[in-house]
C-alpha cells in the first residue's frame, strides 16, 4: 500500500502473507513503478598495490627473514636489537589501482546527459582510467560529441561495441565448427550459420585511442596494466573442420544419401506421409541442452515455423534471440519476428525462458517499424488493419512478471495475450483453450497437461488450424496423461535429458527428467507420428554417448512403416516434418561423427 506521508511503499512481510492451506503460493505483487530513463554507466577500479618490499633495507634494520611476510602484510615487527619496524620503512610507495569505464549510451537523447555528468572533471575518479567501452546505439559511432570526448580523453584507450563498428563474427567456434562438420555429413539439414567478419566503419588511424571492439580482446589491469596491442586473432576458420572429417563417416553419409533418395523409398515415405499436414513446417532447434549453455548446445528453445500460418516458439532459454539470427540471418530472421504467433513458457526454470522479453520486444520493435511503414503506404504487404498480437502460453504467475517488468520499459506487454490465463477469474490457471484465440494465430486449442517437473511444470499440446497437431513435454518424467492427451500427435519434441545407461535411471527420478528409452517409449504410446529428441544433459558434450537412438527409432512398433520417426536435435538444424525419415537416414553417420569426435574432447 502506498504510504503518501513518507512517499514510500510498505510492502506486506512474511506475517503478513494470507494463510493459504491449499498449496497454492500467495501472491504479493510488486509495487507500480514507471518507465525508466536512465542509463547506467560503470567505473570500476582496482585496489592500490602495495610496493615493492626492500629486501636489503629490512635486513639492515634487523628483521629476520621470517618477518619480512608480516611487514609486507602490513604489520609493524620487532628487530633483532629491540626496535619496532614499521611497513613504510621497508616498502616503496603504493601503485595505483587501474581502471575501466562501462559507458552505455543508447540513443542520440543519453549524449548530452552523459556529458554533463562530473565525473569526467575528477582527477582522483579518471586518473589510472586505461580503458573506456563504450556500448553505443545506432549510428552514435560517428556523433561528434563523444569523438570529442574521445579526443579530450586520448590518454585513454577507448573501444566501441556496437553493431556498426564491429564485425559480426562467430564467438563461438566450437559450435559452429560442429555444424561445419555436420553439414558434410547432411547438408540438407545444417545450413551454415550466418556470420559477416567485414566492418563498415572506417578503421581508425594509427596512433589513435580508438579501437574497434573484437572478441577476443583482452586487458590486464593488474598487477601491471598490458593492453593487447598484438594484432587481434583470426577469424575461425571454418574451412579447416570441413576437411576434418572421417572418411568412415563419409561413407556413411554417402550411403545414406543414396538409401535417401532411393525412389522405392521415396515411393514409401510419400504413401505413409500423404495425410500428414503441413509436410513443409520446419523445424529448427534453436537450443537442445539443459541447464546452462556449454560450447556446442545452448539452453532450450525450439522454433516451428509453418508457411502459411505462422511460427511458434517452444521455450526461449537465455540467447535464442541471438541463436535465431545467427541460424537465420538478418532478414530472414525479420521474417520469423513478423511469423511469430505463440510462445510457449512449459516452467519456470531460467533455461528455458530467460530469453522471453528480448524476443518479445524484438518482436514489438518489428510491429512498430512495419505498422510505421504501412501508415505511409497503404500497399505495405505487412500493413494490417488492427495491430498484432502476441499468445504467451503460460502460468499467471509468469504473466504477473512480465505485467511488472512493464512498468519499467515498454516492451509491448499491452499486445501480449495470455490464453491460459482466464481474465474472468482474476487471470487463473486454465489447461485447455479452444476459444477467445485470435485468428491471426492460426491455432485451434491450446491443450497443457501437469507433469511432474517443478511447480507449475506443463507438457502442452498445440493444434493448429491446418489441423496439425504439436506436442511439447516440457521437463517431466514420463507422463501416461501426456501420451494419452495428445495421442496422434504429428509432431513430438520431447525432452531426452540423461541416456540409457542404467547408472542414470536413479539420476533421472530425482532430478525428474526422463532417459532416451523413457521418452522413446512416451513417444510409442502417443503414437507420434515424427519425434524429435532435445533438451540432452550438457554432461553428453557432443551427445555422443546417446547412441541408442539409430536401434531405438521406432514409434508404434519395429516393423518397417514406423521405422526412421525419431531424430535427435542438434542447434541450429533444421528439418522439415515432411522429411523425417530421410533426415533418419543419416543417423548413423551422425553418430560416427559424434563417436570420432567425442575422442579428441
Amino acid at each position: 500500500m502506498a504510504d503518501p506521508d513518507a512517499t514510500a511503499w510498505v510492502l506486506a512481510g512474511p506475517d503478513d502473507a494470507p494463510d493459504v492451506t491449499d498449496g497454492r503460493l500467495p501472491r504479493l505483487l510488486l509495487p507500480p513503478t514507471c518507465y525508466s530513463q536512465t542509463a547506467m554507466s560503470y567505473m570500476v577500479k582496482c585496489h592500490d598495490r602495495r610496493g615493492k618490499f626492500n629486501a636489503p633495507a629490512a635486513v639492515a634494520l634487523g628483521v629476520e627473514k621470517r618477518n619480512f611476510k608480516y611487514l609486507a602484510a602490513g604489520q609493524s615487527v620487532t628487530s633483532t636489537d629491540g626496535k619496532t619496524v614499521t611497513p613504510d620503512m621497508v616498502l616503496g610507495d603504493p601503485l595505483p589501482g587501474s581502471g575501466i569505464i562501462v559507458a552505455d549510451v543508447p540513443s542520440p537523447d543519453f549524449v548530452e546527459a552523459f556529458m554533463r555528468r562530473p565525473e569526467w572533471k575528477s582527477k582522483e575518479l579518471m586518473s589510472h582510467m586505461v580503458i573506456m567501452y563504450w556500448i553505443l546505439g545506432p549510428a552514435l559511432s560517428s556523433d561528434s560529441r563523444i569523438l570529442a570526448f574521445i579526443h579530450t580523453h586520448a590518454h585513454i584507450k577507448h573501444v566501441f561495441c556496437a553493431d556498426d563498428t564491429c564485425p559480426n563474427m562467430v564467438t563461438h567456434p566450437g559450435a559452429a565448427e560442429l555444424l561445419v562438420k555436420l553439414r558434410r555429413i547432411d547438408p540438407a539439414r545444417f545450413p551454415l550459420c550466418e556470420f559477416d567478419n567485414s566492418v563498415s566503419y572506417p578503421a581508425p588511424d594509427e596512433p589513435s585511442p580508438l579501437q574497434l571492439g573484437r572478441a577476443g580482446s583482452t586487458t590486464t589491469l593488474m598487477p601491471r596494466v598490458i593492453n593487447d596491442t598484438k594484432p587481434p586473432a583470426p577469424f575461425p576458420d571454418l574451412l579447416a573442420p570441413a576437411s576434418d572429417v572421417a572418411q568412415n563417416c563419409l561413407d556413411l553419409a554417402a550411403a545414406a544419401k543414396a538409401a535417401s533418395e532411393d525412389p522405392a523409398f521415396l515411393a514409401r515415405v510419400e504413401a505413409e506421409d500423404g495425410d500428414l499436414p503441413n509436410r513443409d513446417a520446419e523445424i529448427i532447434p534453436l537450443g537442445t541442452g539443459s541447464s546452462v549453455p556449454s560450447k556446442y548446445r545452448n539452453v532450450s528453445a525450439t522454433l516451428i515455423r509453418v508457411p502459411g500460418l505462422g511460427a511458434y516458439l517452444l521455450d526461449c532459454g537465455e540467447g535464442t534471440l541471438g541463436q535465431i539470427r545467427r541460424a537465420l540471418g538478418r532478414q530472414e530472421s525479420i521474417q520469423v519476428l513478423r511469423q511469430l504467433r505463440c510462445i510457449v513458457i512449459s516452467h519456470l526454470h531460467a533455461d528455458h525462458h530467460l530469453g522471453v522479453v528480448s524476443v518479445i520486444r524484438a518482436w514489438y520493435s518489428r510491429c512498430l517499424a512495419d505498422e510505421s511503414s504501412s501508415s505511409s503506404s497503404s500497399s505495405s504487404p505487412h500493413s494490417s488493419t488492427s495491430p498484432k498480437t502476441l499468445a504467451i502460453s503460460c502460468i499467471s504467475r509468469y504473466r504477473t512478471m512480465l505485467q511488472e517488468l512493464s512498468q519499467v520499459e515498454d516492451f509491448g506487454f499491452h499486445r501480449l495475450r495470455f490464453p491460459n490465463c482466464s481474465p474472468t477469474q482474476g487471470y487463473r490457471d486454465r489447461d485447455v483453450v479452444n476459444t477467445d484465440l485470435d485468428p491471426t494465430w492460426s491455432i485451434q486449442s491450446i491443450t497443457r497437461i501437469p507433469v511432474n517437473h517443478c511447480w507449475r511444470s506443463h507438457a502442452t499440446q498445440l493444434e493448429l488450424t491446418s489441423g496439425l497437431r504439436i506436442a511439447y513435454s516440457g521437463d517431466c518424467r514420463p507422463c501416461p496423461a501426456f501420451a494419452s492427451s495428445c495421442r496422434g500427435a504429428h509432431l513430438l519434441v520431447h525432452e531426452c535429458t540423461f541416456g540409457d545407461d542404467p547408472s542414470m535411471q536413479a539420476h533421472a527420478v530425482a532430478k525428474k527428467h526422463s532417459t532416451l528409452e523413457e521418452a522413446l517409449q512416451v513417444a510409442r504410446e502417443m503414437g507420434a507420428s515424427r519425434t524429435l529428441l532435445t533438451h540432452f544433459s550438457q554432461r553428453y558434450v557432443k551427445a555422443s554417448c546417446l547412441k541408442t537412438t539409430s536401434s531405438s527409432s521406432t514409434c508404434g512398433g519395429d516393423d518397417d512403416e514406423h521405422r526412421q520417426n525419431v531424430i535427435m536435435a542438434y542447434d541450429m538444424m533444421r528439418v522439415k516434418l515432411g522429411q523425417f525419415q530421410q533426415a533418419a537416414c543419416f543417423v548413423p553417420a551422425v553418430q560416427a561423427l559424434m563417436e570420432s569426435l567425442g575422442t579428441h574432447d
